[in-house]
């Protein structure tokens, strides 16, 4: 229980962190996208919370928070404080954010109920909305006043000239009188000319009315100016500045699962938070620092992150010296455990360290705690995969073969990390109730129904025994009633023997449980392996032999012979190696492909930073192993699937 609680708290925790960061940046830092309408109007946050997130955090939690509230001020004008500070729901959030909007005019940033009470103003806050709906500019919605009644009420369905405009028509041709099937009236139709150049036949009230005012053509554009952010990536035309921020997003962020994201990734550098994911403030800045098309992006610290102060424009001869320098850069991480400080290399020759390196550094990367993934042998689960029952530790599926446990590990795993069940309560209670399992007085004896399932008297499951008392039979005869069901028990034959499962698995020479042996049998192992072979041994398929030793090929990759690490063992194994080749060739015997486009033959990596590489070095990669042709590979947008592969 203590620890469902704790988890509950870290998860919230999280997320109270990202919202503090944001509100310190975006009252701070200039380059945030939100400064204009939190710092830029002069709005703070209180030293309190600017100095200590805990004291953010605790306030947070005794005033209602959860994950579905959002924080705003009660008084746009006074700072973040627990006195001007309230978490709302996500639909009057969004009122909010309308309210703190500023919008800039005449030299000026104020809010919308500033500006309603500013002399300059002349219309009113509905207007002012629509008005920046459809694209006014601020200054024009501002001063201009409502347009007086429409003139075209002086005319009738039969009098408007020719010639007259309505908004984008333009009236042309003559009155055509037409009455449908259905209509009571005659309707008259005018032939309209729109600024695009088609012609259409519009009925006279829908112009006077001003519910028609173009072709369609109208509601197109407004439709395209809305939705376009930036105008960099329309249709098949990705312009340059926008094909290198992709690239930047792709190098800094482990999310995104790129290849080259091991060149800078794995090395710590980042992407700032002014242009993550928000590709607007990054073109802004490289507009105004001399890029072109000709130019790359470097930094003036190769380990320094991505940001508008270490970042500048340089020439091809540059880029590719300082590609030379940041390749050669070195790559140590540096851990911490036992009040010790040490690099990876280090840690892993440490006798404290029962992994290898490879092994050591995904367990970092995975968030497991440095003494923890030090500490403990390969098999060992996560500290995330650990509950606590009975004062004990152990992963679920040893909680499963525990004789405590009256549940499967499915139904064992959904209770807990599904439903959050308490992990002593999923363990005790028998499937289909949500109480924990009764006693059972039977024989004069009083027993949980898990206990008596293994007494030698019952002849079912603690399930089917389970199930018989809560139908309501009596406790003798749900207990000694055999089973009517269709199947009969299995019977397997071993040095000369025949036995059924269960009575193998109660054998002297059985080194695992039942479940384990059930499975092992269902896999296809010999009995006689299967009843042997000890728990945590490797399937006999994953053996290999190799300079006349067999071992897994865990231990193959920790043997002095081998060259490379563990997963590229395995990669040279399924990809049809001989064992001996794939454990004595270093991995750098590998020479990267080449690729040969354009007249040019290079490395795909450096197919993919060419500027006629419109997609990602992974996508890049699955294309040529798809047998595309190699131009077309390049120069193929990434929205074209395999199926609709150009011939």
């Amino acid at each position: 229980m203590d620890d469902t609680l704790k988890q509950s708290r870290d998860i919230q925790c999280r997320r109270l962190q990202r919202l503090w960061h944001h509100m310190i940046d975006a009252c701070n830092n200039t380059h945030h996208p939100d400064y204009l309408v939190l710092g830029g109007m002069g709005v703070t946050v209180c030293i309190d919370w600017r100095n200590d997130f805990s004291e953010f955090c605790d306030w947070s939690l005794m005033h209602g928070y959860s994950k579905n509230l959002w924080l705003v001020r009660v008084n746009l004008d006074d700072p973040y404080s627990p006195e001007n500070c309230a978490w709302v729901s996500g639909r009057m959030y969004k009122r909010y954010l309308q309210l703190c909007h500023g919008y800039t005019a005449f030299g000026e940033t104020k809010r919308l109920e500033r500006w309603l009470a500013d002399p300059r103003c002349v219309i009113r806050a509905e207007t002012f909305r629509r008005r920046i709906q459809t694209g006014w500019p601020v200054e024009r919605t501002l001063t201009e006043p409502l347009a007086p009644a429409p003139e075209r009420s002086s005319y009738t369905t039969t009098t408007i000239p020719l010639g007259t405009v309505f908004s984008r028509l333009t009236v042309i041709g003559t009155v055509d009188r037409v009455r449908g099937p259905g209509m009571t009236r005659t309707a008259y139709y005018y032939t309209c000319r729109c600024i695009c150049g088609v012609e259409r036949q519009v009925m006279a009230q829908s112009l006077l009315k001003g519910t028609t005012r173009s072709c369609g053509c109208l509601q197109r554009d407004t439709m395209r100016r809305l939705s376009t952010i930036h105008g960099e990536s329309t249709g098949e035309h990705f312009s340059r500045l926008y094909q290198t921020w992709l690239h930047l997003n792709n190098d800094c962020l482990p999310s995104n699962r790129q290849r080259h994201y091991r060149t800078p990734g794995e090395r710590g550098i980042t992407l700032c938070h002014a242009w993550l994911d928000n590709f607007g403030s990054f073109r802004d800045w490289a507009l105004t620092h001399d890029y072109s098309d000709e130019m790359y992006l470097q930094r003036h610290d190769i380990r320094g992150e991505y940001s508008p102060d270490n970042c500048y424009w340089s020439t091809e001869q540059l880029n590719q010296r300082q590609n030379m320098q940041d390749a050669h850069a070195p790559r140590t991480v540096q851990v911490t455990a036992f009040g010790e400080t040490k690099r990876l290399m280090a840690w892993a020759a440490d006798p404290r360290c029962m992994v290898s390196k490879s092994a050591l550094a995904l367990r970092i990367r995975q968030g497991w705690t440095p003494e923890y993934a030090i500490s403990n042998p390969v098999g060992t689960p996560s500290e995330k995969r650990l509950h606590t029952a009975f004062g004990v530790r152990k992963s679920l599926n040893e909680w499963a073969n525990d004789s405590r446990c009256v549940v499967s590990l499915s139904v064992l795993e959904s209770r807990v990390q599904s439903q959050h069940w308490p992990v002593e309560r999923a363990l005790i209670t028998p499937l289909g109730t949500g109480q924990p399992e009764h006693n059972l007085t039977i024989f004069g004896e009083t027993k949980q129904i898990s206990d008596w399932g293994r007494d030698p008297r019952c002849v079912v499951s603690a399930r089917t025994l389970g199930l018989r008392v809560r139908n309501g039979w009596d406790a003798e005869r749900a207990l000694t009633t055999v089973s009517q069901g269709p199947t009969q028990p299995r019977h397997l034959s071993a040095w000369g023997e025949t036995h059924t499962l269960a009575e193998w698995a109660k054998d002297s020479r059985c080194l695992v449980t039942k479940a384990q042996l059930t499975d092992r049998i269902n896999h296809g192992w010999d009995l006689a392996t299967a009843i042997t072979t000890p728990a945590q041994a490797p399937k006999p398929s994953r053996l290999l032999t190799a300079f006349q030793e067999t071992k897994s090929q865990s231990l193959w990759a920790r043997d002095p012979r081998c060259m490379v690490p563990l997963a590229t063992l395995r990669g040279r194994l399924a990809r049809g190696w001989d064992i001996e080749k794939a454990l004595t060739t270093p991995a750098d015997d590998c020479s990267p492909r080449l690729l040969t486009a354009f007249g040019e033959t290079r490395t795909l990596a450096d197919w993919a930073r060419d500027p006629r590489c419109v997609v990602s070095h992974a996508l890049l990669t699955n294309r040529i192993h798809d047998k595309w042709d190699p131009e077309i590979a390049l120069t193929t947008p990434t929205h074209v699937s395999r199926t609709d592969k150009p011939a």
